[in-house]
């Protein structure tokens, strides 16, 4: 920007000083644009003017100062701001601070200062104009690979999911053919027809572990965690790949005790011990183990432990990236997508945690599931304090947090303001009930998915039925036997 076109407005309040001022800046090579004499004309003229840089006195008349009027003039114009003093205090100097000024000068000043000072402003000015823009292209350009990117996981879902059905529908087919009997195949092409069924499942694999990988990306499968026991997730995955395992002579084995409290969703934490497992398998040979345990001092850790082939250093970020080709045949020929790890990895990065590796060829490896630490928060509900004071001993040994309320009223103070895990209430309370309490709670969406078990003493049919009615997941009848209490409350902290 050249001096010629560069507009500066003067807002001084002593006519003298203003033209002294204008004269200067007008040898400068600088366009006087306005002169205003106060810090309302300021506003107005900057908005006719639109100049490029404004001279601003502090001490104006009228009842606007000049801190003030810059502050404006630069956050609603964008017109940086040169402030002029010609008093200097600390308390003058933190608010004109506080005004982000582009330049501060105190009279009388030097000729070179003030030029020096409009030259720096202006640059300053353009410098954070020219990041503005290139921050606001790279936000741009950012979002449009965003959509993009998006588009591509639609894409991959809708094709995935057209595939998947046209070829599952083939591998019937050819099942069908292979079993025919009257007449029966030919060896030769029976063989045949086993290998391009086996390629073919290995392409339904594919498929469906894309379908997976977009449903996520897409944000079609979400996380809905929950506290759940690890043992028996564990014994589920292993006792569905035992067979495959027996195959290779690999002993499966887990060493994750009962009452392993988790907090995850079920679903998608079966998914990453299923890959684990399936991958730990696939690598190992015969003879080979592994073993599932907690690692010591990490209560929400799994670790799946193998003695199988090990897999190099320079490998082990690889495998947890999309765009990496990390398919590697396993030890007795076994395909694999090359999806599972790093879905695996998104699965747990999802539910707040991470998924690490530990591994040297031919020692075997080891992969942590490690998830954040959960403590479950109940809330006792009930007017009758012994009964508070009951259910506390009762659910010492699930080690819950526990927090207590008098009423339906006070409960919803506490679960505006605590993250809660489970509601134990009462029916009959002073002021709001706990039907009341629950239907508020199935009302509200931050709230909506608290499990809540009901205590009464009233065992008619009726109060049942209006109970779940109202959106309670369980009822128990006081006085409360323990055995019965117990495993209802577990259901939901585990």
């Amino acid at each position: 920007m050249t001096n010629d076109k560069v507009k500066i407005l003067i807002v001084e309040d002593e006519s003298v000083i203003a033209l002294q001022l204008q004269k200067t800046l007008e040898n400068f090579g600088y366009t006087v644009c306005a002169i205003a004499d106060s810090g309302e004309e300021a506003l107005i003229k900057a908005e006719e003017q639109e100049p490029d840089l404004a001279l601003m006195d502090i001490f104006l008349q009228g009842g606007m100062d000049g801190i003030e009027a810059g502050s404006r003039i630069q956050t609603r114009f964008d017109v940086p701001v040169i402030f002029l003093s010609a008093f200097m205090d600390d308390g003058l100097l933190e608010r004109a601070k506080a005004a982000k000024p582009f330049g501060y000068l105190v009279k009388p000043f030097q000729e070179k200062e003030l030029h020096t000072a409009i030259e720096l402003g202006l640059y300053k000015k353009k410098t954070e104009r020219e990041l503005l823009s290139a921050k606001e292209k790279a936000d741009k350009a950012r979002k449009e690979a965003e959509e993009a990117n998006q588009l591509k996981d639609k894409f991959v879902s809708l094709v995935a999911h057209d595939l998947r059905s046209p070829f599952s529908a083939i591998l019937g087919f050819m099942k069908l053919i292979m079993e025919e009997t009257d007449p029966p195949l030919h060896e030769k092409h029976r063989i045949m027809f086993e290998r391009a069924v086996n390629q073919g499942k290995a392409l339904v694999d594919l498929v469906q572990g894309l379908l997976d990988v977009s449903r996520f990306k897409t944000g079609k499968i979400r996380p809905h965690p929950g506290f759940i026991d690890g043992h028996f997730h564990v014994l589920s995955a292993l006792m569905e790949l035992k067979p495959l395992a027996e195959r290779k002579k690999i002993v499966l084995a887990s060493e994750i005790p009962p009452g392993t409290r988790l907090y995850a969703d079920p679903d998608l934490l079966d998914r990453v011990i299923w890959n684990l497992i399936n991958n730990a398998v696939k690598f190992c040979r015969e003879g080979d183990n592994i073993t599932l345990y907690i690692p010591p001092g990490e209560k929400s850790t799994i670790a799946v432990k193998d003695t199988g082939i090990g897999i190099a250093e320079s490998r082990h970020a690889a495998i947890f990236r999309y765009e990496e080709v990390t398919t590697t045949t396993g030890t007795a020929g076994e395909k694999g997508t090359g999806l599972g790890l790093p879905l695996s990895r998104d699965i747990m990065e999802a539910l707040g945690g991470t998924l690490e590796l530990e591994s040297e060829p031919g020692k075997g490896s080891v992969f942590y599931a490690r998830l954040p630490f959960v403590r479950p928060v109940v809330l006792i509900v009930d007017d009758d304090e012994g009964i508070r004071l009951m259910v506390r001993k009762f659910l010492k040994k699930a080690d819950p947090e526990i927090l207590e309320a008098e009423n339906g009223k006070d409960a919803l103070e506490k679960l505006a303001v605590s993250l809660i895990h489970l509601v134990i209430t009462d029916i009959n309370m002073p002021g709001m009930d706990g039907f009341c309490l629950v239907e508020k709670i199935r009302n509200t969406l931050s709230l909506k998915d608290i499990p809540v078990i009901v205590l009464t003493t009233d065992m008619e049919e009726k109060t049942r039925e209006r109970v779940f009615q109202a959106g309670a997941n369980d009822f128990v009848n006081k006085p409360i036997a323990m055995e019965d209490f117990m495993p209802r409350v577990r259901r939901y902290i585990g």
